[in-house]
């Protein structure tokens, strides 16, 4: 634990900077452009901050009750994410969460479960010790279902494909999940807005977990695309149903 304020701490101090050594910086509180980061996302997900919108960054600091640097920080890690952008003389905005959005974040989370996929299947068949992990998300999963939480579904589906990314032992695959976690965590809710049958989303881990101990690669193959449509798939299942109800109802 580091001394401050006790005289053998200042002499270390005094003999590290005699030495020439460069002095540690003062730490942060933990976290918080993160958790604001985090924040931002969550109100993103749920419906409070829209798409487009411009983000001040001093209205952001008072809402949340803390100082505008940590605010500042996040806006940039968000920014570097791709979820803002900032131009002159317009100020800083969310991007648009369109169509376009979810058709390249689908072609992206394609091509990166495909190898953390693979690479977990191996995993799993080495030691399947490892899948026990994945058995407490998807019990967490059906405790969120059961419940009717649908932020904590999307937040368990978020921390089921994290853990497969971290099978694979790459921390190049890791660094590009977490890039784009956070445009997964807001497009499941999109998806699942309003969605009935959350029970859906619980069957395609139980599923996959299936898959991973026992499938060949081309059964993996498969489902890779069946899953990572599926909250779109049952979005739109949902939106069929509701368009049909409305028709009932003015035909009678």
């Amino acid at each position: 634990m580091l001394q401050r304020g006790t005289a053998s701490g200042r002499g270390a101090h005094e003999a590290r900077d005699n030495a020439g050594e460069a002095r540690l910086d003062p730490l942060a509180p933990l976290n918080l452009a993160t958790q604001v980061a985090d924040r931002l996302v969550e109100a993103i997900a749920d419906g409070r901050l829209k798409s487009g919108q411009r983000l001040i960054e001093s209205e952001l600091a008072a809402d949340l009750g803390i100082s505008r640097i940590p605010v500042r920080e996040a806006l940039r890690e968000l920014e570097s994410q791709g979820l803002l952008v900032s131009r002159p003389h317009r100020g800083i905005r969310l991007i648009a969460f369109d169509a376009a959005w979810q058709q390249q974040l689908y072609e992206m989370r394609v091509a990166l479960e495909r190898v953390s996929w693979r690479h977990a299947a191996a995993a799993y068949r080495r030691e399947p010790a490892r899948l026990a992990r994945f058995d407490t998300l998807v019990e967490r999963m059906r405790e969120a279902v059961e419940a009717g939480d649908r932020q904590a579904v999307n937040r368990m589906d978020i921390a089921i494909h994290e853990a497969l990314c971290e099978e694979s032992g790459s921390p190049l695959l890791m660094t590009l999940w977490r890039a784009i976690r956070r445009h997964v965590l807001i497009v499941f809710a999109q998806e699942t807005s309003g969605a009935a049958d959350l029970g859906a989303i619980l069957d395609q881990h139980v599923r996959l977990r299936a898959l991973l101990r026992t499938g060949n690669e081309q059964e993996l193959e498969r489902e890779l695309q069946d899953h990572v449509l599926g909250h779109l798939s049952l979005q739109r299942r949902s939106q069929e149903a509701r368009a049909t109800g409305a028709a009932f109802m003015e035909h009678n």
